[in-house]
């Protein structure tokens, strides 16, 4: 069924598409850098140490999500959960939520430093509460 919702919903999008008004590309009829193809016109920034901090913790944050992603709906079904990819479905909408509803309210609330370190406890919570359970003594 679900291939029908997707296959269907993508026609739908690949209609809308060509209704569209025609927006070339900005830089159309330029020559094309290769600075520009793999960022280096983003290194200066780089000097900035809030830029520099904002983007390591970047990094460090997509690094831990990797195994998450990867290996979330095995680690779940060895738990026991039937149909894991429903189970982690529920964590995408709650996320979507959270970024589009309470995320801006709290990034003019407190700034992007304190978003963002919350933003990463929340992370190293929801890997704490995916850690292996302790082991039970009452079992043989």
């Amino acid at each position: 069924m679900q291939f029908y919702v997707a296959g269907t919903a993508a026609f739908i999008v690949g209609i809308y598409s060509f209704l569209l008004p025609k927006t070339p590309p900005p830089a159309k009829g330029k020559p094309l850098r290769m600075r520009e193809l793999y960022g280096a016109d983003t290194l200066p920034y780089f000097k900035h140490w809030s830029f520099a901090v904002f983007m390591f913790a970047s990094l460090l944050a997509s690094i831990g999500m990797m195994p998450y992603w990867s290996l979330g709906s095995l680690f779940t079904n060895t738990l026991g959960i039937e149909r894991s990819g429903g189970f982690l479905t529920l964590g995408q909408i709650a996320e979507l939520f959270v970024l589009a509803l309470i995320l801006p309210l709290f990034v003019k609330r407190y700034g992007i430093k304190w978003t963002m370190i919350l933003g990463l406890a929340s992370w190293a919570l929801r890997f704490l509460l995916f850690r292996d359970p302790p082991p039970n003594p009452d079992q043989p």
